[in-house]
């Protein structure tokens, strides 16, 4: 039990050390070695437009999914 308790005293050091915000989750997920999913924003960005093209002609003109794409290339050049 004090193997246990020490792991998850060191968990919540790291934690604190790399600004998370500490929650159950977040040490139970560090116990048991599970890594929090990043999310990057272009990834975001290539879904929605995904969804906006099986969209077009219902819900958004033609005009926004092209604008949506000119959008992603220029995110691509920063």
């Amino acid at each position: 039990m004090n193997s246990i308790k020490s792991k998850i005293y060191n968990y919540h050091q790291e934690l604190i050390e790399k600004n998370k915000t500490i929650t159950a989750r977040a040490l139970k997920n560090s116990y048991l070695g599970i890594e929090e999913k990043q999310i990057m924003l272009l990834d975001v960005f290539k879904t929605h437009n995904n969804q906006i093209k099986t969209l077009v002609g219902k819900e958004y003109a033609l005009n926004t999914l092209k604008d949506m794409k000119q959008l992603l290339i220029i995110f691509n050049l920063l």
